[in-house]
């Protein structure tokens, strides 16, 4: 969706592209455990429960950031499952009490076998300051995915109210704070466990996406389409938890 991309729908995309931003700017900040997310299945629901023997705790305190850290990632590891986990997350970005709410969708990387690593694949518009408006995500719940056009090598006009440019690879490389694609929040469905990296297939798949500058509308294609794409170009099922994604009916 309008995620930022990972990000949101005007006001709600700047903020959560600034969430996003400052767990860049603090990797390394403070401790925390994320919420149980999905089970040892590679089920396509957004099942809570256990997450194995592991768990999605953060990063260490700034202040002993290095070995904080470090114990945090041996929590996260899993020595008798399959070194890697495949995930499609999902974060609600916001929505109209009773009516509807919106998501964005990423994708998720976790060395839950090895040394705990996290690294995650979203897209974020080109242009933050886009505005969508409440309509917009309303609009793409209604419309079908199959009507809406792909736009590619898109001039943006960052001046003109509601550009949002052009579909944008973000990665985050692990869990440094607990915002943006790695909010407890969140919720998971687990794509494949295997012993086989695909980060560098994931990679490939997501700036290869990225260069055809593809126009961002909040409706799709957007940030749910390209989470969907990513995994589909990597081997990996197009899955998501439930909620609202307009968008991620669309192939990139």
């Amino acid at each position: 969706m309008v995620a930022s991309a990972a990000p949101a729908l005007g006001s709600a995309t700047r903020a959560a592209q600034a969430a996003n931003k400052a767990s860049t700017a603090s990797r390394g900040g403070s401790s925390v455990s994320g919420s149980s997310q999905g089970g040892s299945s590679g089920a396509g629901s957004a099942a809570s429960g256990s997450r194995g023997s592991s768990s999605r705790a953060g990063g260490g305190s700034s202040a002993s950031s290095g070995k904080a850290y470090k114990a945090a990632k041996r929590r996260r590891t899993c020595k008798t499952c399959p070194d890697w986990r495949y995930e499609m997350g999902i974060r609600r970005l916001g929505g109209v009490p009773y009516v509807y709410q919106w998501h964005h969708l990423f994708v998720t990387a976790w060395n839950r076998g090895g040394t705990g690593i996290m690294p995650t694949f979203s897209a974020f518009p080109s242009n933050e300051n886009g505005a969508a408006g409440l309509l917009g995500p309303l609009l793409g719940i209604s419309q079908s995915d199959s009507s809406k056009t792909v736009e590619e090598n898109y001039a943006p006009n960052e001046n003109a109210d509601g550009d949002f440019g052009f579909i944008k690879f973000t990665p985050f490389p692990d869990y440094y704070s607990p915002v943006g694609e790695y909010d407890p929040g969140n919720r998971f469905v687990t794509l494949l466990d295997t012993k086989e990296n695909l980060t560098a297939k994931l990679t490939l798949a997501s700036t290869a996406i990225s260069a055809r500058k593809i126009k961002y509308v909040p409706t799709g294609p957007n940030s749910n389409s390209f989470a969907m794409s990513v995994a589909e170009r990597a081997g990996l099922p197009r899955k998501k938890p439930a909620g609202d994604a307009p968008g991620s009916g669309i192939k990139l």
